[in-house]
């Protein structure tokens, strides 16, 4: 598919069908992936504890990732009661000279005659063996998580609203330049957009950084944010198995809906 330039007065912010197009080697690049669910009776509602490289509660703001050990979510600690759906946005990061090497070690956790991986379709046996596929891609890859809650069934575009705020500052923080975020409707493009503009203008998101959409069919990179936010989910749940078999280098974030 051809890029399509945004029109507007910020020609950085871009839409395209696929992801795939030229790029300096050492360009960081995140792809971004959300989920949305309905905690269950087991949820943890105090805090959650999984095996990650990444941030512990006191280095939130440090775009450094750290060595490995067990990390709580960082910031005040916003949790659903069971029952109440939470919001989540994951980000993994990598370098573009990384890219074709993860797209095919993705592709290789394909079964016959499936065109993609998504988390929400896949066995908890296929799961196991999906996260620990990429477990063994980790380090090249770091990641952010945010995640909002409670969430109102009718207020979920809110919620995403909220976790844009925190994530497109974090991934530009981690010295992101390219966002790709998953395709859904040309309104939600536009809206994520505007969120984008809204960012830039309170001067809480460079114009140096790009937002792009691209479609998982088209795109393997983004079955990884989906892996690990449908990871992240499960641990919110008292499940961290999977998102501790990853062993992947998280930050994470926490949102009150408001």
């Amino acid at each position: 598919m051809t890029p399509q330039n945004r029109s507007g007065r910020r020609a950085s912010t871009t839409v395209t069908g696929s992801a795939q197009r030229s790029r300096s080697a050492s360009q960081l690049v995140a792809f971004v992936d959300e989920s949305s669910r309905r905690l269950g009776a087991s949820a943890h509602v105090g805090g959650f504890a999984a095996r990650v490289r990444g941030a512990s509660a006191g280095d939130a703001g440090s775009p450094t990732l750290g060595a490995r050990r067990t990390a709580l979510p960082v910031g005040p600690g916003v949790f659903a009661q069971p029952g109440e759906r939470i919001y989540l946005m994951a980000a993994a990061i990598c370098t573009a000279e990384e890219q074709e090497r993860l797209r095919a070690a993705l592709r290789g956790l394909l079964l016959p005659r499936q065109d993609r991986l998504h988390w929400r379709d896949e066995s908890q046996a296929r799961r196991r063996q999906i996260t620990a596929g990429i477990a063994a891609l980790s380090a090249a890859l770091h990641c952010v998580v945010v995640v909002a809650a409670p969430v109102p069934d009718a207020k979920q575009e809110r919620a995403r609203r909220l976790c844009l705020e925190t994530l497109h500052p974090a991934l530009e923080a981690h010295g992101v330049s390219l966002i790709v975020q998953e395709q859904r409707t040309p309104q939600q493009n536009r809206r994520d957009l505007q969120m984008v503009d809204a960012l830039r203008s309170a001067n809480r998101l460079s114009a140096a950084v790009r937002v792009e959409f691209a479609q998982p069919i088209e795109e393997p990179l983004l079955w990884l944010p989906d892996t690990i936010a449908g990871a992240a989910g499960l641990a919110r749940e008292g499940h961290p198995e999977h998102l501790a078999r990853l062993s992947l280098a998280i930050q994470h974030h926490d949102v009150p809906m408001r």
